[in-house]
């Protein structure tokens, strides 16, 4: 992959005639008396609230940590736990509903919250380089994409148009987007989730900013470019001295690259210290919840994942106490009283009154659940859908200035699912994956190839006959802010269906929405608020919701939990897989973690390129993938273990897919492949058998 070296790159601010070096202006910190021995940014005793029409809601509550220069922090918790409200406040982003009330954040001797707006502005994208959760809504989608990531070099180091195209050019290289000269003149709408995800890093970073905030950087990225740009992002924190606060629920991601923790629930610190200490000796029973929920590739596969039971508290009405102690299974008449951080035996700071019994070992979590076995699919059962050779191809344009194009986004895809069985599907951003998906909702009508669903042909199903067979198929889309109406409440969002099709009407359909919200982990009162009061994580829940509404037969999960923490994600595959075996529910369930996949899926399917490479129940492609890219991917994923993290082999994270536009002859893999030879260049291999139900599309397979 095209690589920029930013450690050779250095910048003149033209305003100022000031040079950009190693990540921080060194002249600057010397004039201003700053040791490089101090933290980089402080912040102590932040509190911020909202104004409600409840109330007054506490979003944080005494936030205190410090991250250091060429350090990597990261923050964890639920959603609503206040990790991206406390981003946002040093970003002074806050919406106008909040205040902070008291506390400081103090970056280079400065203090963020009592700067004018004037030196806010000058330091954010400049120092402060932020990449937001939601790149489809912070991306403009009426500017190109070249023009979007150019204009924070524009402003903040005075590029001349020429130069900005260039170093823009380079960005997009640098973060894994293919064939990207023709790129730089397309729109948001025409990237992927996980390509859309790579631009907002790319604008975060273009100016080498000496603290990078990263609020749920890899929600939409694929195992393989996770690893790539976050193995790019800790460089550059570790060669250039800047450093990166990194917001996310992907317990993985941190014990593969944070030096130190900080666990938030409900506003407060629940936990913080040295990522080794606080993973393998967690001291908050919060910590260890949280840690015990995560899906492992390397723990046998449970028939269900351990959650942490109930919800977090309402922040309008948060218990002076311990705020966990209501879902804890080990709270004591102390938990109901206010607790500091104080030190623990390994040197982490905890908020728990029972971390010394944890330490001596008399308290665990709890248990684990029982080895689950994957559905069989009655072979004389037929099947709820069937997809035969299936085929989209696109005329795109790579830019006003190149011609029309050919994209093979899905190329002869065929697969079927049962009643009561669950199908994964896994690949890279751009495999095709949602293509698949939509063209099964047909949301998109396939060039070729055949759609059976329920028994009826939905090829080319329109009208009154569509709308009857969308009784039978839901789905929950990747992006939950995209997929809801701004203007409707969640109640009504959610209970619309049940309206338009007469399943539910006036209070029972208020009463099954109030259920509904419940089984996916939300309060009812929810129902009266709006998708932009909500987390991300709360949105992609009422998404789920809104899909069980309908009683389908068949849901596609397009990155259905992508966006939910680790406590959340469970309880959701937990009831997937619940409603599964009550209502005999088919699944075709896509996504990037391998992790989940293993957990849910009863089959795998492996996409690359718009072809299924590699197709095996699910225990038998774990066990034993044959296919190098399904090998790559497993060895990829991350696990929410340090020691098997900082030791991992990098040998797995080679290259980046083709561009579309222009596909390798052969095999399409063959350019990353390191089993690859002429013959897999000359013509592309075709899905054979070579085992029971093991399907793999490749020469050198048992090489």
């Amino acid at each position: 992959m095209p690589v920029w070296m930013p450690q050779t790159y250095i910048g003149i601010q033209k305003s100022t005639c000031k040079i950009l070096f190693l990540g921080f202006r060194v002249p600057e910190a010397r004039e201003a008396g700053l040791s490089l021995d101090e933290p980089l940014l402080a912040i102590k005793n932040l509190k911020v609230e909202f104004a409600s029409e409840r109330g007054i809601v506490r979003a944080l509550d005494g936030v205190d940590f410090e991250i250091g220069r060429s350090e990597i922090v990261a923050v964890v918790g639920e959603s609503g736990s206040g990790k991206s409200v406390t981003a946002l406040s040093l970003m002074g982003l806050l919406p106008r509903t909040a205040r902070v009330t008291a506390g400081q954040a103090v970056f280079e001797g400065r203090d963020l919250l009592k700067m004018s707006s004037a030196d806010l502005c000058a330091t954010r994208g400049r120092d402060i380089g932020m990449i937001f959760q939601d790149p489809m809504t912070s991306l403009n989608p009426t500017l190109t994409i070249g023009f979007q990531i150019g204009e924070t070099l524009r402003e903040h180091l005075g590029f001349g148009p020429a130069e900005s195209r260039a170093r823009t050019l380079e960005l997009l290289k640098w973060v894994g987007i293919p064939d990207a000269e023709s790129r730089l003149d397309q729109y948001p709408h025409q990237f992927s989730g996980g390509m859309r995800q790579r631009v907002m890093i790319a604008i975060g970073l273009a100016c080498q900013p000496k603290l990078l905030i990263a609020d749920e950087p890899t929600t939409a990225l694929d195992v393989t470019v996770q690893a790539q740009i976050l193995d790019l992002m800790s460089g550059l924190v570790r060669k250039l001295g800047a450093s990166l606060l990194i917001i996310t629920h992907n317990l993985g991601v941190v014990a593969r690259y944070a030096d130190r923790v900080v666990v938030m629930y409900s506003g407060r610190i629940a936990e913080r210290g040295e990522a080794s200490a606080v993973f393998n000796n967690p001291r908050h029973f919060y910590t260890a919840g949280l840690l015990n929920s995560a899906p492992r590739l390397d723990a046998p596969v449970q028939d269900r994942l351990e959650t942490i039971e109930g919800q977090p508290p309402d922040p309008a009405n948060r218990p002076e106490g311990c705020a966990f102690a209501p879902r804890c299974p080990h709270k004591i008449a102390a938990c109901t009283q206010k607790l500091s951080l104080l030190p623990t035996d390994k040197g982490t700071l905890s908020a728990c009154a029972r971390q010394e019994e944890i330490a001596a070992g008399h308290l665990h979590w709890g248990g684990k659940a029982q080895g689950a076995e994957p559905t069989l699919a009655k072979q004389d059962e037929p099947a709820i859908l069937t997809v035969d050779n299936l085929v989209k191809h696109y005329m795109v344009s790579a830019g006003w200035r190149s011609p029309m194009r050919i994209v093979k986004a899905v190329d002869g895809v065929s697969l079927s699912i049962k009643p009561g069985q669950t199908i994964g599907l896994v690949g890279e951003s751009g495999c095709g994956k949602s293509t698949l998906g939509r063209m099964i909702l047909r949301l998109d009508d396939p060039t070729s190839g055949r759609i059976m669903i329920g028994g009826h042909d939905a090829t080319h199903a329109k009208g009154d006959d569509l709308r009857q067979l969308r009784r039978l198929f839901q789905v929950v889309f990747q992006d939950p802010y995209a997929s809801l109406n701004p203007r409707k409440t969640i109640g009504e969002a959610i209970g619309e269906p049940m309206r338009v099709h007469g399943i539910a009407k006036g209070a029972k359909a208020n009463q099954r929405v109030a259920e509904l919200l419940n089984q996916v982990g939300l309060r009812p009162e929810m129902a009266d608020r709006f998708p932009h009061q909500m987390s991300g994580g709360q949105r992609q829940r009422i998404g789920i919701a809104r899909a069980l509404a309908m009683q389908p037969k068949l849901i596609i999960c397009d990155e259905a939990v992508s966006a939910l923490d680790v406590s959340i994600q469970a309880q959701v595959v937990n009831l997937l897989t619940e409603l599964k075996r009550s209502m005999n529910l088919s699944y075709l369930f896509i996504a990037h973690d391998l992790a989940v996949v293993r957990h849910i899926a009863d089959e795998v399917l492996v996409m690359y390129l718009g072809r299924i490479v590699e197709r095996a129940p699910r225990d038998r492609l774990y066990a034993q993938p044959q296919h190098p890219y399904t090998r790559m991917l497993l060895a990829a994923a991350p696990s929410p273990d340090p020691q098997r993290e900082k030791a991992r082999s990098q040998a797995a994270l080679v290259g980046e897919p083709p561009s579309p536009f222009a596909p390798p002859p052969g095999c399409a893999f063959a350019p990353r492949c390191p089993l690859a030879n002429e013959e897999c260049r000359r013509a592309p291999p075709v899905l054979r058998q070579t085992g029971p139900d093991h399907h793999v599309a490749c020469l050198r397979s048992e090489a």
